[in-house]
């Protein structure tokens, strides 16, 4: 699992870094309708030319996680998890605190906040906006990595559009939390996932 973890990390990144040079990066002085279209299209090509590279049939990964823990044991049965459910969640709870600090109390935060905020105002402050969009992509990438790790070894499968169903709930969670709302969008998660 650790060398999964990095090697999901660093695949995601590269990802990233990849899809700034070639596509993100271009645009971002077209505006972010520009952006946010490039990144559905991206979405449909990354997850075709997986289907094309892998085939439409789903992955099942052997059960390696899912081992019951028991927590509490009572008359009529026990209250337990899932050694995937003790290793996971925190994972993605480190990760999440993570992100929040690295953008509130960073230097990368400062100017990926300022870029959030207004693109060309950061540009007429000094902000490389480039190079922050560059690492927000491979910071996003090696998110995604790690996002399908969780969601694979937790769910014990893989395929090329399983991307798309997540994708659809990180957007929801994005507006239920508010849009530019790394807290918000945390919370908004927290909200589906309560009611899948």
């Amino acid at each position: 699992l650790p060398a999964a973890l990095l090697l999901a990390l660093l695949a995601g990144a590269a990802l990233g870094r990849a899809l700034h040079a070639l596509v993100l990066g271009p645009l971002w002085r077209r505006g972010s309708q520009a952006l946010l279209i490039a990144t559905i299209g991206l979405a449909l090509v990354l997850s075709e030319g997986m289907r094309l590279a892998t085939g439409s049939r789903q992955a099942w990964l052997p059960p390696f996680l899912d081992r019951q823990v028991v927590l509490l044991a009572l008359a009529d049965g026990s209250v337990g998890l899932s050694v995937g459910q003790l290793l996971l969640a925190p994972l993605a709870l480190a990760a999440a605190l993570a992100i929040l600090r690295l953008v509130q109390r960073s230097a990368f935060g400062r100017s990926y906040r300022a870029c959030a905020d207004d693109l060309e105002a950061a540009a007429l402050v000094g902000v490389d906006v480039d190079a922050t969009l560059r690492r927000t992509c491979m910071l996003g990438g090696a998110l995604a990595g790690l996002a399908g790790l969780v969601v694979a070894a937790r769910y014990g499968m893989v395929a090329f559009g399983m991307g798309t169903l997540w994708g659809f709930k990180a957007l929801a969670a994005a507006i239920v939390g508010g849009i530019g709302s790394l807290p918000g969008a945390a919370a908004g998660g927290q909200i589906g996932r309560a009611h899948v």
